[in-house]
């Protein structure tokens, strides 16, 4: 069974062309460059990387969830309703890193 080609839009001007796409200074496509973790030319994984947010799952995603907070919003969803529940996600993952380096340190005990 052979996949389906995956169609690269370009974010500038909108073309459907693999070809074009890939040579714009800005393209997305679902898998390699998601437009909703994309900001002018920096991409989210990029800067997440560059801070070495890799070596923690908890900080990578809740920094995944603030970079595209209200960018990924379902058709039947509003783009305040879509913001509100990626920073609540952003919030869930920060608690729960908090909460392990308290446990860790001590430092939520009693304080």
């Amino acid at each position: 069974m052979k996949a389906d080609k995956i169609t690269i839009q370009c974010l500038e001007c909108k073309q459907l062309n693999d070809e074009h796409a890939r040579t714009c200074s800005e393209y997305s496509d679902d898998v390699e460059r998601p437009a909703h973790y994309v900001a002018g030319k920096i991409e989210a994984i990029d800067v997440m990387e560059a801070f070495d947010l890799d070596r923690c799952g908890l900080l990578f995603n809740a920094a995944k969830y603030l970079f595209r907070a209200g960018s990924k919003c379902p058709a039947d969803e509003s783009t305040d309703l879509a913001e509100l529940r990626d920073l609540k996600k952003c919030a869930w993952y920060l608690s729960r890193k908090i909460k392990r380096l308290e446990e860790k340190t001590g430092e939520g005990k009693g304080k």
